[in-house]
């Protein structure tokens, strides 16, 4: 039983040791990791990451030589530099949960800010090393508390939620060393007791555990947006063929369970070379990023678009019939009718729409819909063009 009491009261120098090389192996890991990344962003975020490991190592090693060195450097450089470094990593979370700065950044900044202030003046002040312990405690569990709470409320994956319970059991490892104010005995950072063992335990864990979440984290944002390059448009930033096709299936097969009928839009720009060889390629773009936004703003939220291909959209309207395509369909034309563009404000351009609307029977497949959309686009075409063509049995004889 004593050998097994051991183990949660290990020596506090020897484990502020290991911390310290883990720092420093983590430091070389990372700064290594980071020379064969291609994006210059990562490559960045990474070597700031191996620079955090290194100020978290000049820390570990102030306090390894505590009553060696001046306390002005055991005690007060060396807690302000970890409290600083658990700031970074705290911020750098935060960044990986919420892309833009949130009022959680100023907050954490405040934190810093405060604790770090208040416990130089109150260490210079009161000389007691258990006041150390309990001010620092508190520090390191308000500047962790912020990105686990956001980690928490966000909805998020489950690995970063698996992340949020490391960081809330870290939390709990700090409850017992902020009580240490209590204690009548002259404690400090080397003191040696179950808690100390437990925390600096817990700080082991965390090293680790800090890297390789990042790390993953890092990987996670890359994969969104690999999937998002993959699925989108990359002129008019809406969903692409492939994007369009995997969720459309989907729809179409719940379509057929429920008996609604879903209405397809095959929309074509009207003489779109011609706009392109009279004004070029650049004003071109222009169009189909307008045409694009109009689109967007005239489809309902679950309602699935996509370029399909050159100056050709596909729209699929999930429970509406054909007199409701049809409605959105003069709702764009009309809207498309009416733009002007600053390059060149004496264009007006106009777009041919081919409309198929039924409900999916079980024999009754996605491509068949969009090819009788069309269909009714190619009447569209060679009947005039700017006009709204629905699908007929006529049409197909017509071909």
């Amino acid at each position: 039983m004593g050998h097994l009491l051991d183990l949660v009261n290990m020596d506090s120098r020897t484990l502020i040791g290991v911390l310290f090389w883990i720092c420093i192996a983590w430091a070389i890991i990372i700064y290594m990791y980071q020379a064969l990344m291609l994006e210059r962003r990562e490559k960045k975020r990474l070597f700031k990451f191996a620079l955090i490991r290194i100020g978290y190592a000049v820390s570990f090693f102030l306090f390894f030589f505590r009553n060696q060195i001046p306390d002005i450097l055991s005690v007060h450089f060396a807690n302000t530099l970890l409290f600083f470094c658990i700031y970074c990593d705290a911020s750098i979370l935060l960044s990986l949960i919420f892309p833009k700065k949130t009022f959680r950044n100023h907050v954490l900044t405040s934190i810093l800010l405060i604790c770090a202030v208040a416990f130089n003046a109150i260490i210079l002040i009161t000389k007691n090393p258990s006041s150390e312990l309990t001010l620092a405690s508190i520090t390191i569990f308000a500047l962790y508390l912020v990105p686990t709470i956001s980690l928490i409320q966000v909805k998020s994956s489950r690995f970063k939620r698996a992340i949020s319970i490391f960081y809330m059991l870290l939390l709990a490892t700090l409850v017992p060393r902020a009580l240490n104010i209590f204690n009548t005995d002259k404690i400090n950072i080397l003191y040696n007791d179950c808690d100390q063992t437990t925390f600096f335990l817990a700080q082991i864990v965390l090293m680790f555990l800090t890297v390789l979440a990042y790390l993953l984290f890092i990987k996670e944002d890359n994969d969104v947006r690999i999937r998002e390059m993959a699925t989108t448009d990359a002129l008019t930033n809406i969903p692409n063929r492939f994007c369009f096709f995997e969720q459309a299936n989907r729809v179409f097969s719940r379509a057929r369970f429920s008996k609604v009928p879903n209405t397809f839009l095959f929309l074509d720009i009207d003489h779109f070379k011609t706009v392109n060889d009279t004004y070029h390629h650049h004003f071109g773009d222009v169009v189909l990023i307008e045409f694009a936004r109009i689109l967007k703003r005239n489809l309902r939220p679950f309602d699935l678009f996509c370029r399909y291909g050159g100056e050709e959209f596909l729209v699929m309207l999930p429970a509406h019939d054909e007199k409701a395509g049809e409605i959105v369909a003069e709702r764009i034309m009309k809207d498309f009718s009416n733009l002007t563009f600053d390059l060149h404000p004496e264009v007006r351009l106009t777009v041919s729409v081919g409309i198929f609307s039924a409900v999916p029977g079980y024999q009754d497949d996605l491509s068949d819909f969009i090819r009788k959309a069309d269909s009714a686009l190619y009447e569209a075409k060679n009947t005039g063009r700017n006009r709204i063509v629905v699908f007929e049995d006529k049409v197909m004889e017509a071909e």
